[in-house]
């Protein structure tokens, strides 16, 4: 089956249901990088998802409130997963937001030095440039459970 795509400046594009956002955005024209995510009927919706239902599609790009939200909030997950490999026994402690940013908190037992941040931050860097993608999954509860006892994030389980 086949949806209709209907882009800002009126073009419609018919694709198959269950394409990729990230495979019609050279519909947008123009520098697609500074995409980061995409309004399907109004809703924000990650590039990785797919599109089952005729659509007004809406770029999200950087520089916007909306694009610097996302921004910050693939940072926190990359910082997640720097702290996790690095520091597997430790607790990555989610902060407040602080204006433009975020606090956290990495409970390792002993104060972080200058040389363990530095290696967070070499860490970090390499995840991004891996260019992975970011997915989510739905699962039971008690498989969300399992996992998070797997990975030692008996706080977050708690929670």
């Amino acid at each position: 089956m086949d949806i209709i795509l209907t882009f800002p400046d009126g073009k419609t594009v018919q694709v198959p249901a269950g394409c990729t956002i990230e495979s019609v955005l050279s519909h947008f024209g123009g520098d697609t990088s500074k995409i980061y995510a995409v309004r399907v009927n109004n809703a924000i919706t990650s590039l990785s998802k797919t599109i089952g239902v005729n659509a007004e599609l809406e770029p999200v790009y950087a520089g916007t409130a909306d694009g610097s939200a996302i921004y910050r909030r693939t940072l926190c997950f990359v910082l997640g997963a720097a702290a996790q490999k690095l520091f597997p026994n430790s607790r990555l402690l989610v902060g407040h937001s602080l204006g433009y940013g975020y606090y956290y908190t990495l409970d390792t037992g002993k104060p972080l030095s200058e040389k363990d941040l530095e290696k967070l931050k070499s860490e970090m860097k390499s995840i991004i440039s891996s260019d992975k993608t970011i997915s989510t999954a739905v699962i039971s509860y008690k498989d969300a459970i399992t996992l998070l006892e797997k990975q030692n994030m008996i706080q977050t389980r708690k929670l």
